[in-house]
């Protein structure tokens, strides 16, 4: 059975923002990992929100979290 885990707003961003600090880290962490991400509306809210910088990165969000199934 796959492990399931809550996902907070910070790693989604560090995944999605290139400059961010933990980038790399979450990105290693994920590819070496085989789990489900769960989280709320309200993340995916504020993620949206931080990642405002470039509204591809926001598309790209979107469409991870329907592809991913977040």
């Amino acid at each position: 059975m796959q492990n399931t885990v809550l996902v907070d707003a910070g790693p989604l961003i560090a995944l999605f923002d290139k400059d961010d600090f933990y980038h790399k880290s979450i990105k290693r962490f994920m590819l070496a990992n085989d789990f489900k991400l769960i989280t709320t509306i309200a993340v995916i809210t504020e993620t949206s929100h931080m990642l405002d910088f470039n509204v591809q990165t926001q598309i790209d969000f979107l469409k991870w979290i329907n592809d991913r199934g977040l």
